[in-house]
């Protein structure tokens, strides 16, 4: 039996995986603008952003393949809520990013 797809995405709640994996790029990017825009958070570039969780939260669903599982566990544990978390470390992997264009 095939999982259903996910309809919405709630960065407080633990993705399920084979759903997560159900979806394109285009679809989680999608869900990630809604659901900012359905709790009114008003952000500079939507797109950057979401495309920045998306990214997290693909490296999160890899579980031990990746540090990023351990690091979102760490922080959770350290007190800053999931979707503050999954900020933090965008914010990393965002400052990383942009060193690299830099050369």
């Amino acid at each position: 039996m095939r999982p259903n797809k996910m309809k919405n995405y709630d960065p407080m709640l633990e993705l399920d995986s084979k759903q997560w994996d159900l979806l394109s790029e285009d679809e989680r990017v999608g869900m990630v603008i809604k659901f900012h825009q359905e709790a009114g958070i008003e952000l500079p570039d939507e797109n950057i952003h979401a495309l920045l969780h998306v990214i997290v939260e693909n490296q999160i669903v890899l579980g031990e393949e990746t540090p990023v599982e351990a690091v979102l566990r760490r922080l959770i544990d350290e007190s800053l809520d999931r979707h503050d978390a999954v900020h933090a470390i965008a914010y990393i992997l965002a400052d990383h990013m942009f060193e690299l264009s830099r050369g």
